[in-house]
């Protein structure tokens, strides 16, 4: 009787047990996605958040540009990777567009759960700079009045793209800047050159750190004025009537070289 109860307790306590891991070969459950939002709109990438799953080692993290994840965005290591965490965070930035992204819990020994639903986001980085001075229209007359151009920072910009035109559909860049526009990580810029007189267009576009351009600002003007009317003078510096020693003279103007 003794020996009975004994054997009893131990088939307990393995019934126990086993119940306590789970059926043997029981499938991984999937993780699921918490944040950001299935369809969100957001301005830029966020840290990507799904929900731990029992008996998983790490996870596989996947965005792509399409719902079949068959476009990947930023190459293997960035946009296809594994953590231990329940989070995941880029560390390159992607252009405006759609993009999808899951997720999938991993074992020790290599087994995989199905991949999550594969929920979406919209980037929309929109944001533009705001033209400042000068103010649009405005006349700038050279060279009382040094060109210096402004605008306001965009979040998440790395570089500027300014553009100064004889167009207003900046397809006319001038010359002077090589025909492109100018690079810069600074809020202001001043040309080294003179402009020939006339009315002038610019504007801003903000590029990330990856190179992809943002909402370009709207086209601002000024007019380039250069003040260059001047008095003459004739002089004669002989004083003998049959003689002319002409003298031409003339008031300085500011700028000429």
């Amino acid at each position: 009787m003794r020996m009975a109860t004994r054997l009893a307790a131990a088939a307990a306590l393995a019934v126990a047990l086993l119940a306590a891991a789970g059926p043997v070969g029981a499938a991984l459950s999937a993780p699921t996605p918490t944040s950001p939002a299935n369809g969100s709109i957001l301005d830029s990438l966020p840290t990507f958040g799904w929900n731990g799953v029992v008996g998983a080692d790490h996870y596989e993290f996947q965005i792509a540009a399409d719902p079949a994840f068959a476009s990947p965005v930023l190459g293997s290591g960035y946009d296809d990777f594994a953590t231990r965490n329940t989070r995941a965070t880029l560390k390159k930035t992607v252009p405006n567009g759609t993009y999808w992204w899951h997720v999938r819990a991993v074992t020790k020994s290599g087994a995989v759960s199905a991949w999550s639903p594969g929920w979406s986001i919209d980037k929309e980085w929109t944001s533009a700079p705001v033209p400042q001075s000068p103010v649009d229209g405005v006349d700038v007359p050279y060279p009382a009045t040094p060109l210096t151009l402004t605008w306001s920072p965009v979040p998440r910009a790395a570089t500027y793209l300014l553009s100064i035109a004889t167009d207003p559909l900046l397809g006319s860049l001038v010359t002077q800047l090589s025909g492109r526009p100018v690079e810069t990580s600074a809020l202001a810029f001043t040309p080294l050159f003179a402009l020939a007189p006339g009315t002038y267009y610019w504007g801003v576009t903000p590029v990330d750190a990856e190179g992809n351009r943002g909402t370009p600002s709207s086209v601002a003007s000024f007019t380039w004025v250069w003040p260059s009317t001047t008095t003459t003078r004739f002089t004669d510096l002989s004083s003998a009537s049959e003689v002319v020693d002409p003298q031409f003279s003339w008031a300085r103007i500011p700028g000429a070289a």
